[in-house]
Parts: C-alpha cells; sequence; structure tokens
C-alpha cells in the first residue's frame, strides 16, 4: 500500500554484480550511476561527476548540477529535463521557489546504503509532493540502495 507522501522506501537487488561501497558522500561525485538509490515515488536517484539525475520515471528524467561541500553534495536549482509529461517543477504553487543556479538541497550520507536529503525550499518541495498525480513522493527525504 502506498501512501501519500510518506518517503515510502523501494529497494532492489542487482543481481549481476557486487555494489561498490560508499563510505563517504564524495565518491558520489565521482560514481558514473553504477548505484541507484530509491525513495517515494521516484524511480530512482544517481549521480555523476558534478550532476545528480532523478528518475522519476524511465521517461522522465531531470539532471540537476552538484558541487561537493564538506561532507554534503548540493545541488543547484538548474536542471536540464528529459520528461514526455510536466511535472509541475514550473510552476511556483504561490510560494518561494528556487532561483535558477541557486542551492536547491542536499545530500548526506547516513551510511552506505542510506542518503539523507535536505531541501532549502520545504514549503514549495511538499506542494510539489502534494500536487503529483499518480506517485508517492517526487522529492523524498531517504533515499535507500539494497546490496546483495
Amino acid at each position: 500500500m502506498t501512501v501519500k507522501n510518506n518517503d515510502a522506501v523501494i529497494t532492489r537487488t542487482d543481481t549481476t554484480k557486487q555494489l561498490p561501497l560508499v563510505t563517504e558522500i564524495g565518491q558520489l561525485n565521482e560514481d558514473t550511476c553504477s548505484i541507484h538509490w530509491y525513495g517515494g515515488g521516484l524511480f530512482s536517484v544517481c549521480f555523476e561527476k558534478g550532476k545528480v539525475y532523478f528518475f522519476f520515471t524511465p521517461q522522465c528524467i531531470y539532471r540537476y548540477k552538484t558541487k561537493l561541500e564538506n561532507d554534503r553534495l548540493i545541488f543547484l536549482w538548474e536542471y536540464t529535463v528529459d520528461c514526455v509529461f510536466d511535472r509541475g517543477l514550473e510552476k511556483d504553487y504561490g510560494l518561494k521557489k528556487p532561483a535558477v543556479g541557486a542551492p536547491f538541497g542536499e545530500f548526506a550520507l547516513l551510511n552506505d546504503t542510506t542518503i539523507q536529503v535536505k531541501y532549502y525550499y520545504s514549503g514549495w518541495v511538499k506542494k510539489v509532493n502534494d500536487q503529483a498525480k499518480y506517485v508517492d513522493t517526487l522529492f523524498p527525504t531517504i533515499l535507500k540502495t539494497k546490496r546483495k
């Protein structure tokens, strides 16, 4: 059963190879999407150097720029879109929305299988999540990967 905006975790095991162990957030800034993280209504999230990909569905991908600062990976509200339908991210919903190029949120590694996400525009993110139809949460606060 899916409850809207509960940050429920979807996990999957990759049976073809052992995933690399992630012990520090900087490793995500070097990866080439060999590890996918799951949570909420997202299909998955993966990282490359200077980028994070939000796979809302296999047909809807948003890529955000990232920068590494100490033990956090900051992502910016400067994105490219490859999506066949509108996710509502262009709307302000009457709330303060991030400006282009502004920090939007940060990823912090809790352990080798869990990432916590903090959004700097939490009211706007909540509204986007509330407006999302047919999915749980577009912007979850917990992402997990499952190791075999």
